[in-house]
């Protein structure tokens, strides 16, 4: 590899920086439906977005830093297809094959 490039994979970092800005949801839907056109396995886009606000959120919220404070494991099993595959995405994998 060209040591160019070996220094920039060298370089890379990841950086979070978080602000208190609403995001409108207009503009959360639009990203959700762009998520929904990545690729995915057998390209059954099985995924679903819940997008939480207001109560429903700091309940979330809530149970994550509760499940964190008692040093609960963090689950990190994936199943590529879904455990329970509906007959729709059944078919959809089949033609996809």
């Amino acid at each position: 590899m060209r040591s160019d490039f070996l220094k920039i994979l060298a370089q890379r970092r990841s950086v979070q920086a978080y602000t208190d800005d609403r995001i409108a949801r207009a503009t959360l839907e639009r990203i959700c439906t762009a998520a929904r056109q990545a690729p995915s396995g057998a390209n059954l886009q099985p995924g679903k977005f819940h997008i939480l606000i207001g109560s429903a959120l700091q309940a979330l919220v809530d149970r994550l830093e509760k499940a964190k404070d008692a040093g609960e494991p963090i689950s990190s099993e994936y199943s590529y297809f879904p455990e329970q595959m509906s007959c729709e995405l059944k078919d959809r994998q089949r033609r996809a094959g």
